[in-house]
């Protein structure tokens, strides 16, 4: 998932720092690691109080994905010589023991503020939530991202981030907080193995579709939620005007399956690319209509409002 290049980001001047940055840290998809917190944590609370709880996970979260990105390029960095040179790192503008420094110094931080929060709340999840995450996010760059083993670990990340979220709960959790993070996290491992040698010039079919079934089981069950609402009915107009959410899953499976399988169909790097990417951005989108059925339109707004810096930045930087 590390191959994809935003053409755009090559009209600007490569001697940007600024840009530099926003490419290592892959800047757009930042936003969908804070949108996976934003809707645990509405999913949990009935708002955003106490306010220090969520600014603090928010905040953990995004230094701990960045710090992945970090990471990953950091670990790469004598295959980017070779494959892509042009990267911040291989290309010379970042110092690679720098990002070294950078990265892990970011990833203990977002994992301290997961701790302080279970501190502050007096409850443990915050913590183990925060540092399982960061032990993930260094096993699969150091370990696991060759195996068969990566798509999982890259799962298991997303599923960590919205148990973060999730992780200042009143209640104990129950199976619908499970089913919420494995729905996302199940995504996730399907967009990694339909990513696996996205670069290449001869993509094997397999991993293309095992990826996309993957990722149609992930939508599913963050459709089933919550239970019972198809059961029984015949009227599919009606399921669709009295549940709206219904429809927007249905819009949103046809457009991310129609990308899925142009590129079964015509294995080009080009159209897995894009898949891949629009895989990624669907995330908040899944996030917004996971709050919507859990709040209104007005807290789902603000989930979805996540798209803006995100499509922003993505004008100049690769997503993956």
């Amino acid at each position: 998932m590390d191959a994809n290049r935003d053409t755009k980001s090559e009209q600007l001047p490569p001697s940007s720092t600024l840009l530099a940055y926003v490419q290592l840290f892959r800047m757009p998809n930042v936003f969908t690691a804070m949108a996976d917190v934003l809707m645990g944590y509405l999913f949990v609370r009935p708002s955003l109080d106490p306010p220090q709880y969520s600014a603090l996970l928010l905040l953990g979260s995004a230094l701990m994905y960045t710090a992945g990105m970090v990471l990953n390029d950091v670990f790469d960095v004598e295959v980017d010589r070779t494959e892509r040179p042009e990267r911040p790192l291989p290309s010379g503008r970042i110092a690679v023991g720098w990002a070294r420094w950078l990265g892990f110094e970011m990833l203990f931080a977002g994992a301290a503020l997961g701790v302080l929060v279970g501190v502050i709340a007096r409850d443990p999840r915050p913590a183990v939530a925060a540092v399982l995450l960061a032990a993930l996010i260094v096993l699969y760059n150091r370990v696991l991202k060759a195996t068969f083993f990566g798509p999982m670990a890259m799962g298991g990340c997303r599923f960590l981030n919205v148990l973060l979220g999730m992780s200042v709960a009143t209640e104990a959790w129950s199976g619908v907080n499970y089913l919420i993070a494995a729905g996302i996290g199940v995504f996730i491992v399907g967009v990694s193995w339909f990513a696996r040698g996205e670069a290449e010039d001869d993509i094997h079919r397999g991993p293309l579709i095992a990826g996309t079934i993957l990722m149609a089981f992930g939508i599913l069950l963050l459709a089933s939620y919550p239970n019972g609402r198809l059961a029984g009915s015949k009227d599919i107009v009606a399921v669709f005007h009295q549940y709206p959410e219904n429809l927007a899953w249905l819009l949103l499976s046809i457009t991310i399956l129609f990308r899925c399988i142009r590129a079964i169909v015509q294995p080009y790097s080009v159209f897995v690319q894009e898949a891949v990417k629009y895989c990624l951005m669907s995330l908040i989108t899944f996030d917004t209509i996971i709050t919507f059925v859990q709040h209104d339109i007005w807290w789902a707004a603000l989930v979805f409002a996540l798209v803006v810096p995100m499509t922003l930045l993505g004008r100049w930087s690769y997503s993956t």
